[in-house]
């Protein structure tokens, strides 16, 4: 897969980015999908698009697909995403230290939160909820 590009704009707390289409706020990569696929974003309504990469921040088109709700829902089982957190947001299958939360943070300006949640063997969830303070808040 080729790499992710990420969008300069300002992100959501679950790191999407906004543009404004017609007057209306929509996700960057919504956008992104119709533009590349040439259809509306009406044409979409009730679907919703996908990362391949996993990484809420990529509007690369290659890295986007078209599904539904159950489909997403689907891919995060599949790829283990869905959260286990425990006491102090940590991951259940991995216990990370304080020094690993902060490597995290210096790094994710470098690597995809996939890359990082394999180094530090958890989710992708948990590196995103690491990264915007959702989790770790102490640190």
């Amino acid at each position: 897969m080729s790499d992710c590009i990420i969008s300069a704009g300002a992100k959501s707390l679950k790191g999407y980015s906004q543009s404004t289409h017609a007057g209306k706020q929509v996700p960057t990569h919504r956008l992104i999908y119709c533009v590349a696929n040439k259809i509306s974003i009406k044409s979409i309504k009730g679907l919703v698009v996908r990362h391949k990469c996993d990484n809420p921040g990529c509007i690369n088109p290659d890295h986007l697909e078209l599904g539904t709700h159950q489909d997403n829902m689907d891919d995060k089982v599949a790829r283990n995403r869905q959260s286990h957190v425990g006491v102090r947001g940590q991951d259940r299958s991995k216990q990370l230290t304080d020094g690993d939360v902060l490597l995290i943070r210096a790094e994710y300006l470098l690597c995809e939160y996939k890359v990082l949640a394999a180094r530090y063997g958890v989710t992708v969830q948990t590196i995103c909820d690491i990264v915007k303070r959702r989790s770790w808040k102490h640190i």
